[in-house]
This record gives structure tokens, C-alpha cells and sequence, in this order.
């Protein structure tokens, strides 16, 4: 029997059992270490929230910033031009329907005819006498379901310069697929798109253009899904004559909605453009839509009258009870509707002489 020749044979199995330790310990070690350079969770206290600034307006009241938004409506409701509109307004800086606008970079992803886009921005040019230079467009769709669609949507953007603080997807159909919209898992994954492009541009507010359903009356068609993820949902109506119509707010997570606003078409060249001023909040039909009064409003036109002798700023909203964000907002619009007055020398709001919406 070779004693030496099972020794060495001992000793190589030996040594090859503890370098197989030492790579596991190795593997231990490096995991252990990624595992204690992986960032943490952060736990917020209520003071670190408290001292967060507040959300802001993108258009004052209608559409918020680094928001997820929808608007909807049967087609003829002139959900296009209402979007595009609203993107010409805030590449431009030029405010929308009397509402302040915080200028940025658009993106519209405009897949529904390259012609009638083309006629729709010349009238709007016209019109206004405004150059919207922080308007682009892409005229073809983009399947925002798919993760690798929307990472070459964004870095087509970059590309691009630019840096959209609004971005259009329009519709929701024509850059979803080949997926169900009756279907929670392909309309997560289409919500998950429009997260990442709002990741990819911080403060950027994404707006979705819907379809209704064969009953308009049930909203938005699809999955219940889009109306949980929406922060802003917004009904588009035209009337018989496809000529003068509204909007509906129907949800805003974080502020009361506005009310009902009318609009008509005004043709213009080879197009036209939605003239908001000559049609009252009542609705494009003559009495046809009920103005609502947010109840923040109803609150602070209750609270006033407690203080016939004039109230501060602060005195008011401690009374009202109202939050920061919405006062403030709720404030401006009383202001520019004549239910509030403010006298710049004493610093003291009173109720002014348009009483239609004093709570009884």
C-alpha cells in the first residue's frame, strides 16, 4: 500500500475543501458588505414633512406640478385642443383663462395626424401672437407600457435639450400596445411609464388623453386602475354643434376642484382655437352646467362674515379652517371673482359686493 500517495491525495482534498471555504467566506464577506452599503429606508418624522415645501401649480388650480393627470371625453370633445392649449400656454409663459402658468419645456406626443396638429399650433400661433418655443412634438406612438420604449423616449428627449416640466400622451390608446385596458396588469404597466418619465424629468407633470366608454356617463374606458393613480381627472363635453362645450373637474387629490369652465371654438386660418373668455363658467349652453362652489370657498365666505370690520390673512384661514395650500389658492380666485376685497393700506380682507355664492 502506497501510504504517501493517499497522504497527498488527503492533503490536495484538504487543501481544496478550505479554499473553497475561504471563496464562500469571501462571498459572505462581499455580501454582507453590499447588503451594509445598500441604502436604507428613510423613516420621516413629522417635523422633516412639515418643513417640505408645498406642492405648486403648474396651471393655478387645473393641473399640478410633478402630477399625473387625465383628460377625458367621447371623440369631437376637443380633448386635443384643450391639451394642446394648455401646452402652448405653459412653453410660452403666457398665462391660460386668467390662471397663472409657470413656464417649462413641453413635450407632446401628438399620434392621432400630423396634419390637422400641424393646422391646430399655426391657428393657436395666430391667434395668440405668441411663439411657444419650448413646444416639441413627436408625431408617432410610443408604447409607454414597455420599459425599454420609455427609456428610448427618454433619452430621445435628452437628446433633444430638453427638459419638460409637462409631457402629453396623446391618447392613451394609440401608445398602449398591444395590451387590454380592461386589464389591471397592462394598465399598471402603462401607469408605470408615465412614474418613470415623471422620475426621469423631476417636477414634470404627465397628461394622458382618454377616451370615454360607450356610456359616457362611467368616465374614463379601461381599468378602475388609471382613476386610482390620476391626481387630476378632468371631463371634456362638447355640445351638439361640436362647437362650444366645458370642462368638469372630477378629481384633484390635493385641492379642491374648479368649477365648471365653458369654452367655444373660434375659427381661425385653417383651424381654430378654443376662446375661453365670452363663455361664463354657467357653460357653453345657456344655464346648461351648474356652477359648483368648492367648499373651501363656501367656508371662507362663512368665516368673513364674522369679521364685518375687515380680518388679516392669518385670522382668516385660523377661521376658516381651511388648509394652507387650498386657502391661499380658494383666496385668489374669491379675489378675482369680487366675493373678496383687500385693502392694501390696513392689510384687511372683507366680503365684497358680489354675494351669489354667500352660504345661507
Amino acid at each position: 500500500m502506497n501510504t504517501s500517495r493517499h497522504i497527498n491525495t488527503f492533503d490536495g482534498l484538504k487543501s481544496q475543501g478550505l479554499q473553497a471555504l475561504s471563496n464562500s467566506s469571501n462571498v459572505v464577506r462581499l455580501h454582507t458588505a453590499t447588503a451594509k452599503n445598500r441604502a436604507l429606508l428613510k423613516l420621516w418624522t413629522t417635523e422633516e414633512l412639515e418643513a417640505l415645501t408645498d406642492p405648486e401649480w403648474l396651471i393655478a388650480d387645473i393641473l399640478p406640478e410633478n402630477g399625473f393627470a387625465v383628460i377625458f371625453g367621447p371623440p369631437g370633445s376637443k380633448k386635443s385642443f384643450i391639451a394642446l392649449d394648455w401646452a402652448s400656454c405653459i412653453a410660452s409663459g403666457q398665462s391660460w383663462n386668467g390662471r397663472e402658468v409657470k413656464q417649462g419645456d413641453v413635450v407632446y406626443i401628438y399620434a392621432e395626424g400630423k396634419s390637422a396638429l400641424k393646422l391646430r399650433n399655426a391657428a393657436w400661433r395666430e391667434h395668440h401672437k405668441v411663439e411657444p418655443e419650448g413646444l416639441r412634438f413627436i408625431n408617432q406612438a410610443v408604447n409607454v407600457s414597455d420599459p425599454n420604449k420609455v427609456k428610448h423616449l427618454i433619452a430621445s428627449i435628452r437628446a433633444g435639450g430638453v427638459n419638460p416640466q409637462f409631457l402629453i400622451i396623446d391618447t392613451l390608446a394609440r401608445n398602449f400596445g398591444n395590451g387590454d385596458e380592461n386589464s389591471a396588469k397592462d394598465m399598471n404597466a402603462f401607469v408605470a411609464g408615465a412614474d418613470a418619465l415623471r422620475e426621469a424629468f423631476p417636477g414634470c407633470t404627465v397628461l394622458v388623453v382618454h377616451h370615454t366608454g360607450k356610456d359616457a356617463r362611467h368616465g374614463a374606458r379601461g381599468s378602475s386602475v388609471l382613476n386610482g393613480a390620476e391626481d387630476t381627472a378632468i371631463e371634456a363635453v362638447s355640445g351638439a354643434d361640436a362647437k362650444q362645450g366645458h370642462i368638469n373637474c372630477k378629481k384633484q387629490k390635493d385641492a379642491d376642484c374648479f368649477a365648471t369652465m365653458g369654452f367655444r371654438l373660434l375659427p381661425v386660418g385653417k383651424s381654430a382655437v378654443l376662446d375661453w373668455s365670452t363663455v361664463t363658467s354657467a357653460g357653453a349652453a345657456s344655464g346648461a352646467v351648474q356652477v359648483r362652489i368648492t367648499q373651501s370657498d363656501i367656508a371662507i365666505l362663512k368665516a368673513i362674515l364674522a369679521f364685518p370690520d375687515g380680518v388679516t390673512f392669518t385670522e382668516l384661514r385660523s377661521h376658516s379652517k381651511v388648509t394652507d395650500r387650498t386657502f391661499a389658492d380658494a383666496v385668489k380666485r374669491l379675489k378675482e371673482q369680487g366675493k373678496l376685497l383687500y385693502d392694501d393700506v390696513s392689510k384687511l380682507y372683507s366680503a365684497g359686493p358680489d354675494r351669489s355664492a354667500e352660504p345661507h
